[in-house]
C-alpha cells in the first residue's frame, strides 16, 4: 500500500514512475518541470514546481528504527 500512495504523491509532483522494486523499496522516478499556462491562472490550478533539477532520481523507501518508513 505504501508503494500505491507514493507513487501517486510522486506523480502529483510531476515525476513520472520508472521502475518499483519492492523487495529493495528502489523507486526510478523521472522528474519534468510541469509547464504553466494562461489557463492554470484563469482556472486557479496551482501548479507545485520543486526546486530541483529535471532528470532521473531513485528514492529509496527503507523502515526506520521505530518501525515507520
Amino acid at each position: 500500500a505504501l508503494f500505491d500512495r507514493f507513487s501517486g504523491f510522486l506523480e502529483s509532483l510531476s515525476f513520472t514512475i520508472v521502475d518499483i522494486k519492492t523487495d529493495t523499496g528502489l523507486i526510478t522516478a523521472e522528474y519534468n518541470k510541469p509547464e504553466s499556462s494562461v489557463w492554470d491562472s484563469i482556472w486557479g490550478v496551482d501548479v507545485a514546481q520543486l526546486h530541483i533539477e529535471e532528470g532521473q532520481y531513485k528514492i529509496l523507501v527503507s523502515k526506520t528504527k521505530e518501525g515507520g518508513t
